[in-house]
């Protein structure tokens, strides 16, 4: 800057030398040294205000960016909100629901179908799918809820770095669910409900995600990205309500724990109370959602997050109604509305000194308390060191059934074109959403990435997630160090 100014007056006074030796003039020379000394003094001046501003700007700019990382603490906390609340309802549905969950109590109890280590044996019924036995490890839930949340972080930290989106939300592919249940079946028709049963259903898990990776990388390596276009429709279109309808069977299960008849709920107040409430929040949302429409302009809807807000604002509406309405939390949990216990420390002879919140939400008499301390009882044994990394330690390639394996390659090829279903449709709806120049093939690999690193590990399928990316977008989420944060 200061080579700029210096270059320009001296450009100005030799021009003005010139016109004047031109025009004859008979200016003094000391007039001119005079002019060329008031120049050099405005010129200083002039610098030392353009290195002032430059200052100025760079605490300007500092302050923004400490705004900008602060503006997106809430995108953040919504986008984890939001993967819990999925991650639990599906993380209890990857296992059928009748592999029960293991019981442990003390071998002088006097129960028949255990074992010498206090486990519940499987009993002889079953039911129509064929299945009635307990699961062989302790915290079957918490374990699906890992499964869930490693293969979602896998893929947030894969598509940051790789796709090219600046906000993209991974997650695990919880659609399918059908074909980890299916999964499930038939490794327990070769294998039993035993370790080597898990330890099979694992290595196919991990397998099916490789498959799943190599063909995302292929496709996208090859430039193949508009290949799903090719499928017939109504092919797709019915693939996908099939899958929807189980879903909604499944979630039912989970709901009432116990497997979907129509029967079996009519013939149970409980259940029916339990799914009244889901049918109440459903109409409530239909009902707001057209509102929102009626209002909205242009055919838009007046507030776009309206959806995914209500879905967050579930939960604490519950917790909110309990409290209001004075009812304890026993009461509620005998009821069917909270998850059991995800490690079983409470047994038939009472709760383990190790849980101790457990036993502070008994003690506790106020209602409020009894319920934040059920959450966190709920969320700290998920994340409870003992069992944290059972997704690798029940993997034992010695027990592994390879019959069961080599029986269960149609459905991992069914999974895979599955699975090949939601980029073609996410991305370019999210490219849309956010007025962004996609690259199929890029995504297509990073898709390729994420899948095959999670399944080397064990994990499950993913990808990125359209409702979540765009919830994510619209609450100021942006950026490689707040996308990694996600994780």
């Amino acid at each position: 800057d200061c080579d700029d100014i210096s270059y320009d007056y001296n450009d100005q006074f030799s021009y003005d030398t010139d016109n004047e030796n031109n025009d004859k003039d008979d200016t003094r020379p000391q007039d001119h040294h005079n002019m060329y000394m008031n120049m050099n003094k405005q010129q200083s001046k002039q610098t030392n205000i353009k290195i002032h501003s430059k200052s100025d700007l760079n605490k300007s700019s500092c302050c923004q960016r400490t705004k900008s990382v602060f503006s997106q603490i809430p995108a953040i906390a919504l986008i984890v909100m939001f993967h819990l609340m999925i991650g639990i309802p599906f993380g209890v549905s990857y296992f059928p629901i009748n592999w029960k969950e293991s019981v442990m109590l003390s071998p002088t109890s006097g129960i028949d179908n255990m074992d010498d280590n206090g486990m519940m044996t499987n009993t002889t019924s079953t039911d129509d799918d064929g299945i009635n036995g307990y699961f062989p490890i302790q915290g079957k839930n918490a374990l699906g809820i890992r499964m869930f949340l490693f293969s979602t972080i896998i893929s947030q930290i894969v598509f940051t770095f790789q796709s090219g989106f600046h906000n993209p939300i991974g997650l695990q592919m919880v659609e399918n669910v059908p074909f980890c249940q299916t999964l499930a079946k038939i490794t327990i028709q070769h294998c039993g409900y035993g370790l080597n049963a898990l330890s099979t259903l694992f290595v196919m898990f991990g397998l099916s995600s490789i498959l799943v990776g190599i063909v995302f990388y292929i496709l996208g390596k090859l430039e193949l990205g508009r290949i799903i276009y090719f499928f017939p429709s109504h092919v797709l279109v019915g693939l996908i309500a099939g899958i929807g309808i189980y879903l909604s069977k499944t979630g039912i299960e989970v709901t009432i724990n116990d497997t979907f008849s129509i029967q079996n709920i009519l013939s149970n107040p409980k259940y029916i109370h339990q799914l009244s409430f889901v049918v109440l929040f459903e109409i409530i949302l239909r009902i707001f959602e057209k509102l929102n429409h009626v209002f909205g302009k242009d055919g838009k809807p007046k507030f776009s997050l309206l959806s995914p807000i209500y879905f967050c604002s579930i939960t604490p509406v519950f917790y909110i109604a309990l409290w209001v309405l004075n009812v304890q939390k026993e009461t509620a949990e005998e009821n069917g509305y909270f998850f059991p216990s995800l490690d079983n420390e409470c047994t038939s002879h009472g709760c383990s000194s190790e849980s101790s919140l457990s036993s502070l939400s008994s003690s506790s008499s106020s209602p409020s308390s009894s319920l934040i301390s059920s959450s966190l009882s709920f969320l700290t044994s998920t994340f409870h060191q003992n069992g944290l990394f059972d997704i690798w330690t029940v993997i034992d390639f010695r027990n592994v059934s390879w019959g069961a394996i080599i029986e269960s390659f149609p459905t991992l090829i069914a999974l895979t074109i599955f699975s090949l279903i939601h980029v073609p449709i996410n991305i370019p709806a999210f490219a849309i959403s956010t007025n962004t120049e996609a690259d199929m093939n890029q995504e297509l690999i990073a898709h390729g990435y994420s899948n095959f690193i999670s399944g080397c590990l064990g994990g499950l399928q993913n990808y990125m997630a359209y409702t979540q990316s765009v919830l994510y977008d619209r609450s100021g989420g942006y950026g490689k160090p707040s996308s990694i944060a996600v994780a």
